[in-house]
């Protein structure tokens, strides 16, 4: 029993924040240390549970393809963080498509 316990406490989730006003050094885990470009996002690989945030209202040109997989009963989270309006993914001119998935599993 105390191995489960021992086992389920190192389980990390996290939180990843994109934002405009962000810096591509920093970690992503909190708002103020925001990531800022879909490059960073897509060098990230991201595991079960994580999330990744981005600031509602603001709006990124280009690609996105996040890499990882998630598991059925810990998907990895899309979504938004802040309040107004939904943030936005443009199609960049060589992009061809705004988000791509291929060979993942579990993402809502």
């Amino acid at each position: 029993m105390l191995f489960l316990i021992a086992l389920a406490t190192s389980l990390s989730v996290a939180g990843y924040h994109v934002s405009n006003e962000g810096h591509d050094e920093a970690d992503g885990l909190t708002p103020a240390t925001a990531w800022s470009s879909l490059k960073r996002v897509n060098e990230a690989t991201f595991q079960p549970g994580d999330r990744l945030l981005f600031l509602s209202g603001d709006q990124w040109t280009g690609f996105l393809r996040p890499k990882g997989s998630g598991l059925q009963d810990r998907p990895i989270r899309l979504g938004r963080y802040g309040q107004g309006v939904l943030p936005l993914v443009v199609v960049g001119e060589q992009a061809g498509v705004a988000v791509r998935f291929e060979n993942q599993d579990f993402w809502e």
